[in-house]
């Protein structure tokens, strides 16, 4: 069974592929350090399957807030962060929630990490945007 896994990622649901380091785990840590020590980052998942897992693994960095889609629209607060640098998307690779983030930020300067399985098919992408008004942007 785990030597399956090992070896292709599983051919489950997108949220029960897994490699040597959990995906998950291991896009939470690519943003904590890209993050540089930054008091508050946040990290937008549109999706159940990458929010919840992405907000457990985070509950012993106090500074990192993982919001409810919902709660994005009508909060200053995550305006500021995106404008200042401090938000960071995490959506299946190839996935429409993905497309729709780069869609929505379109015209802007944008890091992007991707994630693979044990087999290397690529399973998250990590999108960072860059501050507004940056030389970058």
């Amino acid at each position: 069974y785990f030597q399956f896994i090992e070896q292709t990622g599983g051919q489950a649901h997108l949220t029960f592929r897994t490699a040597a380091v959990e995906p998950k785990l291991a896009a939470l840590q690519y943003i904590l350090d890209d993050a540089g020590g930054k008091a508050e980052v946040w990290i937008v998942c549109s999706e159940w399957w990458n929010r919840w897992p992405i907000r457990y693994l985070a509950l012993p960095h106090p500074g990192v807030c993982v919001p409810e889609p919902q709660d994005i629209d009508a909060s200053d607060d995550y305006r500021r962060a995106l404008a200042e640098g401090r938000v960071w998307f995490v959506e299946f690779c190839n996935s429409q929630a993905e497309r729709q983030v780069k869609s929505q930020m379109a015209g802007r300067k944008a890091a992007y990490r991707q994630f693979l399985d044990y087999s290397g098919r690529p399973l998250l992408g990590v999108l960072h945007p860059t501050p507004m008004g940056s030389k970058n942007q």
